[in-house]
């Protein structure tokens, strides 16, 4: 998702349908403003679809279009035991101790974009 969004806003700066001012407004404003350029546009038009989940991605390693990596959003928060003492959780549950060390790792992926 990040990805293509990314794509699809820095196609629209380098083209001028963007400014950098137009960032700071809102979606609906912006999408108002690029909109135009769709029917004008074939590479930007397939970035709008691709964004909007038009266009078929898998993650391929063998062949992809981008490699990228996506920082871990797990959380290990404290809390108070029975006895009051403050722990983190995977301190106290092996099961998430395990999700934690796995799941902290940065995900990579391969993607490769239908056309």
């Amino acid at each position: 998702m990040f990805q293509t969004v990314g794509d699809f806003i820095g196609d629209a700066l380098s083209k001028n349908y963007l400014d950098r001012s137009d960032l700071f407004t809102t979606d609906k404003q912006v999408l108002v403003k690029v909109k135009k350029y769709l029917s004008r546009d074939k590479k930007f038009y397939y970035l709008w679809t691709r964004m909007n989940n038009k266009v078929t991605v898998e993650n391929n390693k063998e062949d992809f279009d981008k490699h990228v990596f996506c920082k871990s959003r797990v959380v290990d928060p404290l809390f108070r035991n029975e006895a009051g003492k403050l722990l983190r959780f995977s301190d106290t549950f092996t099961k998430w101790r395990k999700v934690v060390k796995d799941e902290l790792k940065p995900k990579e992926y391969f993607l490769k974009w239908g056309n």
